[in-house]
């Protein structure tokens, strides 16, 4: 059964000053994938290691179905754990390591079998049951830690950077591996990251992390496509963010004007554009921002291009069908639509 969890205004400071967590506040659903995104130090790790009891909070609370568990001691959470070194015992088999967690419980020898036999099936490592983890690849080691966190049934799945060891082909197998293992065993998992690309994949939801805050928790698409920092807006995915002057809540840069709807008179602002939101030809229209192309990059499904537009390095990488044959030094008109700029805050 898949359980809840919620950080209550919960911070950790070390010494008189530093905090490696500040006033953080999070509910996670039954059944939820929450992934953690931000650059090192950001709060990540922090957030898992207080959950699952290895570090203690300095101030706020942490309940697992409406419960605190403050007082609660690591082995009587509930809580599986997935490190990114996989943590396996050198000296144990992958049966018995996968088993290990149900011997510590005193599990009885049937039952261990039992859960033992099926985990091997759907992490897929029947055939590699007796083989020690020097005989195993990195995913291989991987999916051993994987099944030994699952094995007992955890509440909650933790999972710190448990990609990041293993090189991109295996990062994309074992990531869709994970998300299919689960959902089939409909668990509550906070994930660390700091690959957009697997926030996106696996997440229900992202917490985009910042000097120990969470900067914005959102749908995979919201982060996207309407990310509410100018921080976000770069972490995930490629950005066009262009610096505006805001006149009595018209924007401007560099002689363009985005038509838009008019935002709130004040200061100065930014908005960001997506790169495969840039259309780029050689005629102006109206509303267009004039560049040279500065450099082209076939990607295959896309081509990417740099274009110099004012004080602005622009990139775009429009639809493979609207390609041309641009070349560097070319005079180029860039547009998008109005429902494609985003305006940001600080």
């Amino acid at each position: 059964m898949s359980t809840s969890v919620e950080f209550r205004n919960v911070s950790r400071r070390y010494g008189a000053s530093f905090f490696a967590l500040r006033n953080t506040s999070i509910k996670i659903a039954a059944e939820e994938f929450v992934s953690l995104l931000g650059p090192s130090g950001s709060g990540k790790s922090t957030m898992l290691k207080l959950l699952a009891g290895f570090d203690v909070p300095s101030s706020g609370d942490i309940l697992v179905d409406g419960r605190s568990i403050l007082s609660t001691p690591p082995h009587l959470r509930g809580i599986g754990m997935v490190f990114q070194n996989y943590a396996l015992f050198p000296h144990m088999n992958v049966a018995d390591n996968i088993a290990f967690p149900l011997r510590v419980r005193k599990t009885s020898d049937d039952t261990i079998r039992k859960r033992v036999a099926d985990v091997l099936g759907i992490t897929r490592l029947e055939a590699l049951a007796d083989r020690f983890p020097r005989e195993l690849s990195g995913g291989q080691q991987q999916r051993v830690a994987l099944a030994r966190a699952i094995v007992f049934d955890p509440k909650v799945l933790l999972m710190d950077e448990p990609l990041g060891a293993l090189d991109k082909h295996l990062r994309e197998q074992l990531k869709f591996e994970i998300k299919r293992i689960q959902q089939q065993f409909r668990m509550t998992v906070l994930f660390v990251t700091h690959d957009q690309d697997e926030a996106l994949v696996l997440s229900d939801r992202i917490a985009i992390m910042r000097d120990g805050a969470i900067e914005q928790l959102s749908t995979p698409q919201e982060l996207y496509h309407k990310p509410k920092t100018k921080f976000v807006a770069a972490f995930v995915g490629e950005s066009n963010l262009i610096e505006c002057i805001n006149d009595n809540g018209r924007l401007h840069s560099d002689g363009t004007t985005f038509a838009m709807a008019p935002v709130k008179s004040g200061k100065n602002c930014a908005i960001m554009i997506r790169p495969e939101c840039i259309g780029i030809s050689r005629e102006p229209s109206p509303g267009a921002m004039a560049g040279r192309m500065k450099e082209t990059v076939f990607l295959g499904e896309a081509t990417r291009y740099i274009v110099n537009a004012g004080s602005h390095e622009i990139v775009a990488k429009p639809r493979l069908e609207q390609n041309d044959d641009y070349r560097p030094g070319d005079e180029v008109f860039l547009s998008w639509k109005n429902d494609d700029v985003v305006v940001l805050d600080g």
